[in-house]
């Protein structure tokens, strides 16, 4: 009898897995990324159990309550480690760059900064500001890579999807949250970005409590914000690979829950929306262009 080595590492796979779940053990991230990767070459080996917690040296994932796992981890735009950039990449990028769109004149009083991105090894974002631009609440980003590679970041999808291809983008346990978050910032609908809302320590909040409305009204709007919203999770990871996630996305004038597939090219889906609250005297205002 010819024996089934596809079979027998599942099957292998499973018993070790279930071993873990059974004795309430940590799930390591190298034993996580396995099965990542069994389940990318088309093992059917369980789905990330959401009762374990998987735990590294850079980041802590648990269990929340409702048994989905939180990323502990820095993931918005105002929590990134921002520097200035180097000055030759400076000189090099005004040159290149101005004027942008034909009416953002770059020049010494333009703030560049750079920072890293936890699924690129060699990409990095790039963000110019100016104080002197007609609209200051513009901010410029882009992704820079080898070769002078430079994508601007438009608040379309194809941008972020050529970067995603040539990089190539890494997801993992730790940084898929993040990306989530970043995407859903970078990707605008017609009414601004899909921003993932986690706690009240958050800039945008912050502009919300100085908006020129009704205050009764106003704090009954952030009342509606804090009593909903909770920190991204990472459901579980299903046969297909794909990272299941939880957010809740503060879009227009409105808030809602939101479950997203993420796959590992950086592809995402977003599988429904549960309506929290519309017609709120909120929105984020975050223009890319």
């Amino acid at each position: 009898m010819e024996t089934d080595f596809r079979q027998l590492t599942e099957e292998t796979f499973a018993a070790h897995w279930q071993q873990q779940l059974e004795t309430r053990k940590e799930i390591s991230p190298d034993l996580a990324r396995l099965a990542e990767r069994l389940i990318e070459l088309g093992f059917k080996v369980p789905v990330l159990a959401p009762s374990t917690p998987v735990v590294s040296a850079d980041v802590t994932v648990v269990p929340t309550e409702e048994g989905e796992i939180v990323a502990t981890e820095s993931r918005k735009l105002h929590e990134y480690e921002w520097e200035s950039v180097l000055p030759d990449f400076r000189s090099w990028l005004i040159e290149t760059l101005t004027p942008v769109d034909g009416k953002y004149q770059l020049d010494e009083s333009t703030e560049i900064q750079s920072c890293r991105l936890g699924w690129y090894d060699e990409y990095k974002l790039v963000r110019l500001s100016d104080p002197h631009w007609i609209n200051r609440r513009l901010r410029l980003y882009y992704l820079t890579g080898p070769n002078a590679d430079l994508i601007r970041l438009n608040g379309t999808s194809p941008p972020i999807h050529e970067v995603n291809a040539k990089a190539p983008i890494k997801l993992t346990l730790d940084n898929v949250l993040s990306y989530l978050v970043f995407f859903c910032f970078f990707v605008h609908g017609e009414q601004g970005p899909f921003y993932v809302m986690e706690t009240m320590n958050d800039p945008f909040i912050d502009a919300f409590r100085s908006l020129p409305v009704d205050p009764q009204l106003l704090k009954t709007t952030l009342a509606i914000i804090e009593g909903n919203i909770k920190p991204a999770v990472l459901v579980r990871i299903n046969v297909d690979g794909k990272y299941l996630c939880s957010a809740y996305i503060h879009y227009s004038n409105a808030l809602f829950k939101a479950d997203f597939a993420v796959a590992p090219s950086g592809m995402i889906e977003m599988l429904n929306d549960d309506p929290i609250a519309a017609d709120m005297p909120t929105r984020i205002e975050a223009p890319l262009v």
